[in-house]
């Protein structure tokens, strides 16, 4: 038979199997989420004329639901966290903030994620007109 669930302190008395985990969401996880918040707060996720917008951290939040649920890494869910902070808050200065908080692994794949590291998103012209 499998290994005893354990009641995990602080969980409210729900039943943990920490073991069948890939990885527990902890401290460094935590930080991502923070500095994602941080780094995108006062942005909106899509602008239409006239009509309030949900904010930003929604887009994050979805990428790294999906990445977990693919049974990502830490690392990946990190960078999931984190793949547009550079492009949209700061570009190099904001990489370089991510290589030294959460590794070059994570500031590899947010790198391999983004259009721009210029701080200032270049405009792009639409095809569309």
């Amino acid at each position: 038979m499998g290994a005893e669930p354990s009641r995990s302190s602080g969980s409210l008395g729900r039943v943990t199997h920490a073991d069948e985990l890939l990885w527990v969401p902890g401290s460094r996880f935590a930080e991502a989420l923070a500095y994602a918040v941080e780094k995108h707060r006062d942005q909106p996720r899509k602008r239409v004329e006239g009509e309030r917008c949900p904010p930003y951290i929604g887009h994050v939040l979805g990428v790294c639901a999906i990445v977990i649920e693919d049974s990502g890494s830490e690392n990946e869910a990190i960078a999931a966290l984190l793949h547009d902070a550079p492009e949209d808050a700061g570009g190099e200065q904001t990489l370089a903030e991510i290589r030294e908080r959460f590794g070059d692994d994570v500031a590899r794949i947010v790198t391999a994620c983004s259009d721009t590291l210029e701080a200032e998103k270049p405009v792009l012209l639409s095809v569309w007109g």
